[in-house]
């Protein structure tokens, strides 16, 4: 966690409590943001058990929040959990997600949600570019209700239209 002196607006680094102790086990349970600074300083500085100590506390709100600090501080079950979560949702990734994310990072999950997913058309060529326009807007889409099929005869063969 970083702080400013007030005479020298410098940033300096706070140094939580568990600092001097040997359990670090036997801390009181810091906060999120304490717990990403000993994460930061314990990587940085190569302190291992105390890095695997703040990685087993520290839970990150969001697959996204996950995949970010699993990169940074190069935890792959963090990264992996993350990703499969990204492309298991219902949500497709919205565009500030993908702005914080690698370029291959968006190309993985937009890939592998291709490939797990139905691979038929459900709207028709109309629907895409609604969808596209809508959400280059930010504004939401809705999927077309289909309209139901009328019988059409025509010199008696019937079309289905």
């Amino acid at each position: 966690m970083r702080i400013l002196d007030r005479d020298q607006q410098q940033p300096r680094h706070r140094y939580p409590q568990f600092s001097l102790l040997r359990d670090f086990d036997a801390l009181e349970e810091p906060s999120y943001e304490e717990l990403l600074s000993i994460l930061d300083l314990s990587t940085r500085w190569g302190f291992t058990s105390i890095r695997k100590m703040a990685i087993r506390r520290l839970k990150p709100p969001t697959p996204l929040q996950r995949l970010i600090l699993g990169r940074k501080y190069a935890i792959e079950d963090w990264t992996l959990l993350a990703l499969q979560d990204l492309c298991e949702r219902p949500l497709p990734l919205a565009f500030d997600e993908a702005s914080l994310m690698t370029i291959e990072d968006v190309i993985l999950v937009g890939s592998v949600r291709e490939s797990v997913r139905s691979h038929t058309l459900t709207v028709e060529s109309v629907g895409i570019t609604d969808c596209i326009e809508a959400l280059r807007n930010g504004k939401a889409w809705e999927r077309p209700s289909k309209a139901p099929k009328v019988d059409v005869k025509r010199n008696g063969f019937s079309f289905g239209m």
